[in-house]
């Protein structure tokens, strides 16, 4: 038989009480957590928890999490589930490692990934901590070149654009674009140029300016001392737009490219909110 003294009973209790502690806090943690998990994924900018999403064959998108909750950066919590069809979707390395792609912070990992096939595919996301709900994403996945859209594709600088089928016919033509120093004696002197992509309605003539998609094409340098102001590409003190980017060029829309409001601008704002643009 064991007997305990005073000194050992005291001792116990002790470590007791600290570990009820300890299991009070994590579970306080844990329910400050939950209620904020919806909060920390529009933080990220991540695709809504429990939404649809409609793309298309060859479509690359940014998946973002928070890191709080999905502390894994080599996307083991990631998984792309095919529902039916041949949906399914591939992890894209040009923008950088996984979890570090273009667009990660200190508080989000961005992963880079690029749909194939047509169908359904799910995104699962399972965090390892307890008491964190499932990241899940419904992805319907159409043909590229499909009913409902047609796809312009550019080798050379490495790039695709997903247009309505409203566009066939549409034409393309290359043009340049000028960099001017700021701040110096030569302002007036192009200092910097570089290939500006122009894609235009098939309604476009020479007497009707129905509205273009203009896409500026820069080298990783080039996009890196303009958003330093080294140079300016517009009299507008506004910087152009990224659209997407792969390891050698960053492809941009033009500072008030639909400043005239000609025939077509609003179909074109529509066009470049569904994200058209995928690097390869």
């Amino acid at each position: 038989m064991i007997t305990m003294t005073k000194t050992t009973k005291i001792i116990i209790g002790i470590v007791a009480i600290l570990a009820v502690g300890i299991g009070v806090r994590a579970m306080t943690s844990t329910k400050k957590l939950m209620p904020n998990f919806a909060a920390q994924l529009a933080s990220c900018k991540a695709i809504p928890n429990d939404s649809k999403q409609n793309v298309f064959e060859t479509t690359r998108l940014t998946i973002k999490l928070p890191k709080d909750v999905f502390p894994g950066q080599q996307g083991k919590e990631l998984k792309f589930i095919t529902v039916n069809g041949t949906a399914k979707a591939g992890w894209i390395s040009n923008a950088g490692p996984m979890g570090q792609s273009y667009g990660a912070t200190a508080n989000c990992w961005a992963y880079y990934y690029e749909f194939e096939g047509n169908g359904e595919v799910d995104l699962v996301a399972t965090s390892s901590m307890k008491g964190i709900p499932s990241y899940l994403v419904h992805f319907i996945v159409g043909p590229a070149y499909g009913d409902q859209r047609i796809l312009y594709r550019n080798d050379q600088y490495g790039f695709t654009f997903e247009l309505p089928k409203t566009w066939q016919g549409y034409s393309v033509v290359t043009q340049e674009w000028l960099g001017y120093a700021t701040g110096g004696l030569h302002g007036d002197v192009a200092s910097q140029k570089g290939s500006i992509i122009i894609i235009r309605n098939p309604h476009w003539t020479s007497k009707n300016n129905w509205q273009p998609i203009p896409i500026m094409v820069f080298t990783l340098s080039q996009w890196n001392a303009v958003q330093l102001g080294k140079f300016s590409v517009s009299a507008a003190p506004v910087l152009p737009t990224e659209l997407s980017r792969n390891a050698r060029y960053v492809f941009a829309l033009p500072a008030r490219y639909n400043y005239a409001f000609t025939s077509g601008w609003q179909e074109v704002a529509k066009i470049l909110e569904g994200k058209p643009l995928h690097a390869i």
